[in-house]
């Protein structure tokens, strides 16, 4: 009956008193009870991040490849702040906790002039540390993104007696006021005489924390500027924003990739492996369906050998590539190696497929994708079937520019 804060609150408290009343032997506790309060759920209000993971969910869940696509076509676009665009850049690349980019300072950015790299040292947040920039992983970055943070660092305007390499990365336009006259922060909590916050700031050093961005601010930068993109092509909606979906979508990409849990949990800046298991839980359940559901085919091989045509290749580029329903060419392929995918599932969806403008081909495509989408729905759920949706997404495109109209993300490329 109580305010879902004040319930949570409660609650925890009481788990917490129950645990002791069970340590200490308390005779009139109900064993019954205890494990019935203890199995109290979602009374907090508060959604299972983790929950966003499982089901790819379209708000908070992981981006698709498509969203990828704009999305880091946007980092190019020069009408977008700077500062946005870096740190878009940054997530899309490294998917770094907002307090990670917080405390990222500009002397962190390092050019070896031997090896001719450009790497990044990101602070470590996991690690049970008491002084945080006390560990680093190093990121090896992009020509674009080094520019990104080269352009950033001129256009900022540095303030006058600190290194400017102790300053933060994403400078505070309004530094924090710590002096003692006319501090409104908790100056009441403080006698003059114990006010030594001037002294402490002294020290060049720890004047440059005066001008680091919170972690909140980072996060403003992000979905303060989600009305300057273009719509999201999944769900024709404005894109939403949060440094942790970019999280999420670096892991299960990376596991995609092939990566190792402990090769993840480092590209995730975690202790050990047990923080990523549900990356892996979610993408074999996914891989497992999408295999049975396919291999099983009889005409798996002739899909195989119709679009893999030896006599047509030139420079290891698929010159024809034909949908696996009636065989009609759908398109061609800029891809520099061989590719295992299926044809029309994996093409759509891919940025190196070029489509040609035969609306019949194309037509029949689509049916076989929705054929193999309502195969899939009798064994699982239509989130683990997402890959289909996308292509299907990427299918309908190609029927819009083959009938002349304006579609985004179509490569037109001639190979």
């Amino acid at each position: 009956m109580l305010e879902t804060k004040e319930k949570a609150a409660f609650i925890s408290a009481c788990k917490e008193f129950l645990n002791f009343l069970l340590l200490c032997g308390y005779e009139d506790l109900s064993l019954e009870s205890y494990e019935e309060f203890h199995k109290l759920r979602n009374y907090s209000g508060k959604v299972n991040s983790y929950l966003s993971l499982f089901v790819m969910d379209e708000a908070r869940g992981p981006f698709t490849r498509e969203e990828i696509s704009v999305l880091s076509d946007q980092v190019n676009n020069q009408q977008l702040p700077l500062e946005f665009r870096l740190l878009l850049d940054l997530c899309l690349c490294f998917g770094l906790r907002p307090i990670q980019v917080s405390l990222l300072k500009r002397k962190d950015f390092i050019k070896d002039g031997k090896s001719g790299l450009k790497y990044l040292n990101v602070p470590r947040v996991k690690q049970n540390s008491r002084n945080r920039r006390v560990q680093f992983s190093s990121r090896i970055l992009t020509e674009r993104t080094a520019s990104l943070i080269q352009a950033h660092m001129v256009s900022t305007k540095l303030p006058d007696g600190i290194n400017p390499a102790e300053l933060p990365l994403f400078i505070s336009s309004n530094p924090i006021h710590l002096e003692r006259d006319g501090n409104s922060l908790g100056s009441h909590y403080w006698e003059d005489t114990e006010r030594l916050s001037s002294d402490y700031f002294s020290d060049e050093s720890k004047r440059a924390v005066l001008y680091q961005k919170s972690s909140a601010r980072i996060n403003y930068i992000l979905w303060g500027n989600e009305h300057r993109l273009p719509f999201s092509p999944r769900t024709g909606k404005q894109f939403n924003l949060c440094a942790y979906r970019f999280r999420y979508t670096v892991g299960t990409q990376a596991v995609m990739s092939g990566c190792s849990p402990e090769e993840l949990a480092d590209l995730l800046d975690h202790n050990d492996t047990n923080s990523i298991k549900h990356y892996f839980r979610f993408t074999h359940e996914m891989w497992e369906i999408l295999e049975n559901a396919t291999l099983s085919r009889i005409e798996q091989k002739q899909f195989t050998a119709a679009w893999m045509r030896e006599g047509d290749l030139v420079n290891n580029i698929y010159s024809h590539v034909c949908e696996p329903r009636n065989f009609n060419v759908i398109g061609k392929c800029a891809a520099q190696s061989v590719c295992f995918e299926e044809p029309a599932v994996a093409c759509y969806s891919c940025d190196r497929f070029c489509p040609n403008k035969d609306v019949a081909a194309h037509e029949s495509a689509l049916e076989g994708l929705v054929e193999r989408k309502d195969q899939l729905l009798t064994v699982s759920t239509a989130n683990v079937v997402s890959v289909i949706d996308q292509a299907i997404a990427g299918c309908r495109a190609a029927i819009a520019y083959s009938d002349g109209q304006d579609v985004v993300l179509i490569n037109v490329k001639e190979i």
